[in-house]
């Protein structure tokens, strides 16, 4: 039943992910006639093409997500034997504190090459139906079988919640100029390597490797269409690691380089990739299993050897010990969800957790870790008053069906043993390495409080199940 909890949970957590979006130009919702009404007279014009830009920005202002330079070209065709002249409208969106949304307010428009004055008004949403939103409007003038093109640049804010960013775009607004939109070219512009370590998988079906099926260069991704006519399906949606944090990550990968020796920073790269493999609301992985996402794969692994590198180097930091027992631990329960065998990493994780208590008992940090890593060990670590005990550490180990292999759907050996430290600990040069050190949590995201290693959750009551949030 607790299994059926958590994923039901983490489905409807990952559905209810707020986001900012933006969109293609639209006719007025009643095209120029007399007396029209509402499908009683369509316009003539046609989208005959469009191409879309967004450039990803690496410096942002404080407190942001993400921004996006966004750059449409858009070539209409008036296909009737008058002039058509119109209000062409645009949605800018609403500014919301709570899902870090912001309205545009630097929209430029040019019609033919010439600057064009906007007018605000008010329209429908053109993504949630929530009622009505701000929009611009600009006059523009079809002539009969001439293409007009018209160009529109804005900065977009980035959407979703710490470390990612949610980057949209609504084509269906686009849908109420004639026929269908002959074709569509968006691309996406990254100021670093584009892979998926950076980029999370989509839950598109048609989408099955977001990345490599769409790469245009090293760090441009592209997608195109032909002949659609656009509909909320085709809206589009991109998920990255937030690009403030992946340009950190490269940094202290760098300084690495030239400090290998340096425990705490391979302690700071290790809380870095875990908090880019799993949920920004402690539910698990970032895509909801990890069997799906090769880049959260990676990104454990890569998180696994700097925390290695961490403990090595910085034997007697509690912190660095706890924070590793809690991707252990964490990485444990949720992939023993998904059929893989993970007691051996769970055992793993609480001998780190058990280091970690030893050296540093009244640590708030390390307490705290504990605190939260008891509900996802089971009965493989017990709160005693105060204090922690350890009954798989113990020189006689018998995990029972109710522990970790049946809590998390794997079967459990009679007496699991520790695995040995690997000594083949994948290098950051093995894999595609990703970029480093946290930044200062972003104003508009509800995060906890994280010192060195470790990893505070903020406690979330859903139902009759308790979860926490992660770091």
């Amino acid at each position: 039943m607790r299994a059926i909890a958590v994923l039901v949970i983490v489905f409807s957590l990952l559905a209810a992910m707020p986001s900012a979006a933006h969109a293609d130009i639209a006719p007025p919702e009643q095209p120029p006639g007399s007396n029209p009404q509402p499908g009683a007279e369509t316009t003539q014009v046609q989208m005959i093409s469009e191409t879309v830009t967004m450039d990803i920005l690496s410096m942002v202002p404080s407190g942001s997500l993400g921004q996006a330079l966004v750059t449409a070209s858009f070539t209409m065709r008036n296909l009737g034997s008058s002039e058509e002249k119109m209000a062409v409208r645009f949605p800018l969106g609403v500014a919301d504190e709570r899902s870090s949304n912001a309205r545009i307010n630097d929209f430029k428009v040019k019609v033919d090459g010439k600057a064009a004055a906007v007018r605000e008004i008010t329209g429908s949403d053109p993504y949630y139906d929530f009622g009505t939103v701000p929009w611009v409007e600009f006059d523009a003038a079809f002539p009969p079988a001439k293409d007009v093109i018209i160009q529109v640049s804005y900065t977009l804010e980035a959407g979703g919640e710490s470390p990612f960013s949610l980057f949209s775009y609504v084509f269906s607004t686009g849908a109420g100029w004639n026929g269908t939109i002959g074709s569509g070219t968006l691309i996406v512009r990254f100021p670093y390597e584009v892979s998926e370590l950076n980029v999370l998988p989509s839950y598109r079906a048609d989408e099955p490797n977001l990345v490599e099926d769409h790469r245009l260069s090293a760090s441009e991704l592209k997608w195109t269409w032909t002949d659609f006519e656009p509909d909320r399906g085709n809206n589009f949606e991109i998920t990255v690691v937030m690009p403030s944090l992946w340009k950190k990550t490269r940094e202290l990968e760098a300084q690495l380089v030239k400090t290998p020796n340096d425990g705490e920073r391979w302690g700071m790269l290790g809380k870095l990739y875990k908090s880019f493999a799993f949920s920004s609301r402690g539910k698990g992985f970032r895509f909801g299993n990890i069997s799906g996402d090769n880049g959260a794969m990676q990104l454990y692994q890569l998180s696994l050897a700097a925390y290695e590198k961490a403990v090595a180097l910085k034997p007697i930091d509690a912190q660095w010990h706890a924070g590793f027992a809690d991707l252990l631990i964490y990485h444990a329960y949720f992939a023993g969800f998904e059929g893989t065998s993970t007691t051996s990493e769970m055992i793993r994780g609480l001998n780190e957790l058990d280091t970690a208590l030893k050296l540093a008992p009244q640590d708030a940090i390390v307490l705290a870790i504990a605190e939260q890593d008891t509900w996802y060990a089971g009965d493989g670590m017990v709160k005693v008053g105060e204090s922690y005990t350890f009954p798989w550490l113990t020189a006689t180990p018998a995990p029972t069906a109710t522990q970790i292999g049946a809590k998390i759907g794997t079967v459990t050996p009679a007496a699991p043993t520790p695995e040995p430290l690997s000594t083949n600990v994948p290098t950051l040069a093995a894999t595609q390495s990703p970029t480093l050190m946290p930044s200062p949590t972003p104003a508009n995201s509800k995060r906890s409080i994280e010192v060195c290693g470790s990893v505070v959750l903020l406690p979330l009551a859903v139902g009759m199940v308790l979860f926490k949030r992660r770091k």
